[in-house]
């Protein structure tokens, strides 16, 4: 159910292939503005972290806007709770569909950065990618949580984002450290803390998810 469920979003996903190339225009050119900004700054790649961060996550923001507003428009979300499909099937169905999708676009822009800052690449090694997918995964989680709201909900989309901003704080934190121990082979890798929130975030939005959708479908 979860695989075909998730093959489903996939499908809807290239269904609506603007929203996507909006997504993907957004957030390349806001790396391209990060380009200009840093240009002329010394030792440039002590400050990929944060740069990637904040591309990754304000990337995470508008596909995450684009993609719920039109799951409300067409109400795709109710149609398939009320087809038999659980709350918890949903949920894990969008969580792997939006981090796969992430981490794609991920992947492209960790390279388009080594090539706008024209700096030895950072190779995509085992840590890192496992660095990415927990960072990922909690990101997404506590995203469909929330813009979950405003699908099944008249509940303001800016009040939504104040709050989903205010939570990604730690997050970004821990995200953060954990990339910046990679750039350092003599730093030890500070994974836990940021799996740690990774397992707080999934199984809190898991069982919020399940409570919104009955109570406002």
């Amino acid at each position: 159910m979860i695989f075909n469920l998730t093959v489903f979003i996939f499908n809807w996903f290239f269904r609506n292939k603007t929203r996507l190339l909006a997504v993907g225009f957004q957030s390349f050119l806001l790396l391209f503005f990060m380009a200009l900004g840093f240009s002329q700054v010394p030792n440039i790649q002590s400050y990929f972290p944060s740069i990637f961060l904040i591309c990754t996550f304000f990337m995470g923001q508008f596909l995450l806007v684009e993609t719920h507003y039109k799951f409300s428009e067409e109400k795709t979300l109710q149609s398939l709770l009320l087809s038999g499909v659980s709350p918890n099937t949903l949920f894990i169905s969008l969580l792997l569909t939006f981090t796969v999708w992430m981490l794609f676009i991920e992947c492209i822009l960790w390279v388009l950065m080594h090539t706008f800052f024209q700096v030895n690449p950072i190779i995509l090694t085992p840590s890192l990618l496992v660095v990415l997918i927990s960072g990922t995964i909690s990101y997404v989680s506590l995203g469909i949580l929330f813009y979950g709201f405003c699908a099944f909900s008249k509940i303001d989309a800016m009040f939504v984002m104040i709050l989903f901003f205010t939570l990604q704080i730690p997050l970004f934190l821990f995200f953060y450290q954990a990339l910046e121990t990679l750039q350092h082979a003599e730093m030890t890798l500070r994974l836990l803390p940021l799996i740690g929130m990774n397992l707080l975030f999934v199984f809190s939005s898991l069982l919020l998810y399940e409570f919104m959708t009955e109570d406002l479908t």
